[in-house]
């Protein structure tokens, strides 16, 4: 039996992990092609080759009616949101209140 140990402390991108566990199994092209005949309409998977400072690596693109997810803008435009947090240390509390404007910035 083998152990495979990811540590996902920070997150792990959905692409990024299906890419990385792509190199495992014995025929990825048939994993992708499994992948687009899941009777899922509008999403293709498309597995590439990579090379990002030098490391040579894969990436797995996931289309979505023809756009590649995470191509989009995400920005905010002039709306702006709030953040409230209650903190509690010992028998003292106080509260912070933040507000947030994402102007013209993406993310």
């Amino acid at each position: 039996m083998k152990t495979l140990y990811i540590d996902c402390g920070m997150g792990a991108a959905g692409d990024m992990l299906m890419a990385g566990l792509s190199e495992l199994v014995e025929n990825p092209e048939a994993f992708v092609h499994r992948l687009n005949h899941l009777a899922l309409d509008k999403v293709k998977v498309e597995r590439k080759s990579s090379v990002k400072c030098g490391i040579i690596g894969t990436h797995i693109a996931v289309y979505i009616d023809g756009q590649e997810e995470g191509s989009h803008d995400h920005s905010h435009g002039e709306e702006a949101h709030d953040h409230h947090h209650d903190h509690s240390h010992g028998e003292e509390a106080h509260d912070h209140h933040h507000d947030h404007s994402h102007g013209e910035e993406a993310h």
